[in-house]
């Protein structure tokens, strides 16, 4: 019976260990400023590895333009001044 009860009592003393390193690991990603994954990319059944690697980048860049600060001027570019 002893044996039992510190078994059960060192279960849960794991348990909350790798709850603590999970709520951590999601703390440090949160405060990071970036995901802990990137979104998913949908392809054809019939695309090769080097779409998939291009439609991701593709998705890696578009997600960061959309992140990017607007440039002073109103978005106004004037070249040759």
């Amino acid at each position: 019976m002893r044996e039992e009860v510190i078994a059960e009592e060192q279960q849960i003393a794991e348990e909350r260990l790798r709850a603590e390193a999970r709520r951590r690991s999601r703390s440090a990603a949160a405060h990071s400023g970036s995901p802990m994954l990137q979104p998913a990319v949908t392809l054809d059944e019939q695309a090769t590895v080097r779409d998939a690697i291009t439609a991701m980048r593709q998705e890696q860049n578009q997600l960061r333009a959309d992140h990017r600060p607007a440039p002073a001027g109103g978005g106004i570019h004037r070249t040759g001044m």
